[in-house]
């Protein structure tokens, strides 16, 4: 069982890498249209939808499948 102080430093994680993943999914997606594509819409959604799903599978990681080893011993 984790504890509350543990799963509170989880979500913070989750939170600021969803955050950080959706912004540079949608600057990519922005630099992209602008620059290659000549202003066409689906390469921001893109983009976005990339950020999006980095965010998700990276909480879906932070929160439930995320082991905390413990650290290793040095040899003599």
């Amino acid at each position: 069982m984790q504890s509350g102080n543990d799963q509170t430093e989880r979500w913070e994680q989750c939170l600021i890498q969803g955050v950080q993943n959706i912004g540079v999914g949608i600057v990519l997606g922005l630099l992209a249209s602008t620059l290659i594509f000549k202003r066409k819409r689906w390469a921001f959604l893109i983009g976005a939808g990339y950020g999006i799903g980095m965010a998700v599978a990276g909480c879906d990681y932070e929160l439930n499948q995320k082991v905390i080893l413990p650290p290793c011993k040095k040899k003599k």
